[in-house]
């Protein structure tokens, strides 16, 4: 599968298709590590194991464009809109930042919205570290960088903060040898954060609440309800 046309998001479906492999294996990881799917052994399906005390996690998903949070802001896939796509989200009470390659819903988690995220790393600095923006902690700055060899995760939308603005940086900027990105932490200007869960398009229809869409072959990923996981 083309990994900038199927895995990212670029053509979303209506029906459920085959997850690529990479993308399996991070939301299988997802699962058995984080709350509340980890109380459950989530399996894949391996011809002659026994697998009766385990969940088997099938290949198959809803391929989503985008979502809405409270405040009707988007997220997005970075091929449909990057600048939707950059996020700041916590795992385990860690700050993390990425962009969302592929938003997509399942129907074994009917109420979750599960994102690849690419992430930004810290900077692989030789020597004295540098960090230009250490003693501007008001300006909510970070330097990281996007490795040429992307590192990916899945994570249930449920962990996303707000969105971040990036601005790239060539190298030999701030006396760095690579290339970086200035990562500002925006949605801390926002006076309330999110109360309401995106729903899944396989959510009962008795708790969608229909709202304009960025997708109308998909209304519900664009969807927001005063239940869920948040």
């Amino acid at each position: 599968m083309n990994h900038e046309e199927g895995t990212q998001g670029a053509k979303p479906t209506k029906s459920p298709t085959p997850i690529e492999a990479e993308i399996y294996d991070e939301w299988l990881d997802y699962l058995n590590t984080y709350p509340p799917y980890s109380s459950t052994n989530w399996v894949r399906d391996t011809p002659g194991v026994d697998q009766s005390h385990s969940t088997i996690v099938e290949p198959m998903a809803i391929l989503l464009p985008c979502f809405k949070d409270a405040q009707k802001k988007n997220y997005t896939v970075e091929t449909g809109h990057a600048g939707n796509s950059y996020i700041h989200f916590t795992l385990e009470g860690k700050d993390l930042f990425g962009s969302i390659q592929t938003l997509f819903a399942t129907e074994q988690c009917p109420n979750a919205i599960f994102a690849r995220v690419s992430l930004f790393l810290d900077v692989d600095q030789k020597g004295p570290r540098i960090d230009p923006y250490s003693k501007i902690s008001s300006l909510h700055y970070r330097l990281l960088a996007r490795p040429k060899t992307p590192k990916t995760i899945v994570i249930c939308i449920k962990h996303i903060i707000g969105h971040v603005a990036v601005l790239s940086n060539v190298s030999g900027v701030f006396g760095i040898d690579i290339e970086t990105i200035s990562v500002a932490i925006v949605h801390h200007l926002v006076s309330e954060p999110p109360l309401f869960a995106p729903l899944s398009p396989y959510a009962a229809p008795e708790l969608r609440v229909s709202s304009p869409g960025c997708h109308t072959g998909i209304t519900s990923c664009c969807t927001t309800i005063q239940r869920g996981f948040w």
